[in-house]
């Protein structure tokens, strides 16, 4: 098997393993929406230097296996926390969330996972790796990112997965 490198603003084939390409950054947030990737790393670019940094990611582009591996072994593993937006509940990414909650609880890393519509996901908010996270992300982060406008208004430019 070989791998890719990922390309801004083409569709991944889940037959083939790409590499993000990402260094590790104190925050990780994953998400199939790239306006809410737009978003955020519109809002981080407003922050100086000694704000923590940013990696954002879009499942989409981590479909494979071997993707979700890299991806968690060279990112996830070094971050200090990881917020992940799952459309369609643990069912759309299995995998990916399987992998995200080894890996953050091996390592101490506090994990929030956000359904990706307005309706509470109990499973999510069992396999977060911190209580607290999780009840402050399923009642604060994730009514703003179900109900947020500025995420809809927002152009996407850019790659979707970035670096700050």
């Amino acid at each position: 098997m070989h791998l890719l490198r990922a390309k801004a603003g083409s569709a991944v084939d889940e037959t083939e393993a790409v590499d993000l390409g990402q260094t590790p950054g104190d925050v990780v947030f994953l998400s199939a929406a790239d306006t809410e990737l737009a978003s955020l790393a519109g809002a981080r670019a407003g922050f100086g230097d000694d704000f923590p940094s940013l990696r954002l990611a879009n499942l989409m582009q981590l479909a494979h296996p071997m993707s979700v591996d890299l991806y968690v072994e060279s990112v996830v593993a070094n971050a200090r926390l990881v917020v992940a937006r799952v459309l369609g509940g643990a069912g759309y990414w299995p995998y990916g969330v399987e992998q995200l909650v080894e890996t953050c609880r091996a390592g101490s890393t506090p994990l929030a996972l956000l359904p990706g519509d307005d309706q509470p996901d109990p499973e999510f908010a069992a396999l977060g790796t911190d209580l607290i996270l999780s009840r402050i992300g399923v009642c604060k982060v994730w009514p703003v990112a179900t109900k947020s406008t500025m995420a809809s208004d927002m152009p996407v430019s850019g790659p979707s997965s970035t670096e700050s």
